[in-house]
C-alpha cells in the first residue's frame, strides 16, 4: 500500500474531512492519509474528545479499502493497526508498550495513543475502512482532564520531526496489514494477545450495567472484538465496548 499524505495547518476532525472527501470521490485511493498539524475537535470512542497541542502531535486518518476481509472478521483491522503503533514505538526503544482493549495504545499504565475505525458497510463488504489515529508525540503539558496521559518525548527525553515519523508510523502499520491482506490472522491475534494490557492478570474492572466491581482475568479477544474474561471460579463472560470499564488497581499475575 503507497502512502498520499494530504496534510491541513487545521482541520476539526481528520475522520470528519476524510467522510467529505469519500463523498467528493468515491473512488479516493487506499493509503489516503488526511493529516493535520492542528485537530480543533478530533473524536475519539462514543463521542470521546481527543486532546492535542498545536503542531506537537501525529493527528490523522488513514483510508484502507479492506474488500479482501470477511466482515465477521472486522476486529482484525482493529488488531493489525494497533499492533503496527505498538512496532513503531518498539522501534523507538520504548518499553512496555501494551495495547488497552479494543485499541489504544498504553505504555504501562499510561496512554500514549488512541484509535478511532469507523467502517461503511456494503452488503457483506467493508467498504471503506476510516482509521483514525491521535499519537502523542512532542507533547509534554496535558491540560484535559484525561487521567494519565504521556508522550514519546516524555519516554525518550527527546523531540521528534513528525513528517519523518508520520512515514515511518505508516510504514509499520503497513506491514501489519499486509499480514491480514494474507490472512495470517492466527499470527496477528497472537501477537495482539501477546500485548494485551491486563492479559492473564486478575483485575478489578466495573461492568456497566449493574455497577458492580469484579475481580476477573482477560481470557480472549474474538474475531469480532468480544471481550472473553472468567472470574476466580473460572465462570466466563462476554462484554462488548463500552459494558465493561478497566478500573486502576493492585494486579495480580495469574500463572
Amino acid at each position: 500500500m503507497e502512502l498520499f499524505l494530504i496534510t491541513k495547518p487545521e482541520l476539526k476532525s481528520t475522520n470528519e474531512t476524510m467522510s467529505d472527501l469519500l463523498m467528493q470521490c468515491p473512488s479516493l485511493m487506499e493509503g489516503t492519509v488526511v493529516r493535520a498539524v492542528c485537530q480543533t475537535a478530533g473524536k475519539g470512542q462514543v463521542g470521546n474528545h481527543w486532546e492535542s497541542e498545536d503542531g506537537k502531535n501525529l493527528t490523522f486518518s488513514l483510508l484502507l479499502r479492506p474488500l479482501f476481509l470477511d466482515i465477521q472478521r472486522h476486529f482484525f483491522l482493529s488488531m493489525a493497526t494497533s499492533l503496527g503503533i505498538a512496532d513503531y514505538l518498539e522501534s523507538l526503544v520504548i518499553e512496555n508498550v501494551k495495547i488497552k482493549w479494543p485499541n489504544d495504545i498504553y505504555v504501562k499504565d499510561n496512554k500514549i495513543c488512541g484509535i478511532l475505525i469507523e467502517n461503511v458497510i456494503s452488503g457483506r463488504e467493508i467498504d471503506t475502512c476510516t482509521v483514525g489515529i491521535g499519537l502523542n508525540v512532542n507533547q509534554v503539558k496535558f491540560v484535559s482532564d484525561a487521567p494519565n496521559p504521556v508522550s514519546v518525548a516524555m519516554l525518550t527525553g527527546r523531540n521528534f520531526d513528525l513528517d519523518e515519523a508520520m512515514t515511518r508510523l505508516f510504514s509499520f502499520i503497513n506491514e501489519r496489514y499486509e499480514m491480514l491482506r494474507c490472512s495470517r490472522f492466527d499470527e496477528l491475534k497472537k501477537a495482539y494477545l501477546s500485548k494485551l494490557y491486563r492479559y492473564n492478570e486478575l483485575s478489578q474492572y466495573r461492568i456497566a450495567e449493574s455497577g458492580e466491581v469484579k475481580k476477573l482475568v482477560i481470557d480472549d479477544v474474538k474475531m469480532d472484538g468480544t471481550l472473553c474474561v472468567k472470574d476466580a471460579s473460572s465462570n466466563k463472560y462476554e462484554f462488548v465496548f463500552k459494558e465493561i470499564e478497566f478500573l486502576q488497581d493492585e494486579k495480580f499475575k495469574i500463572f
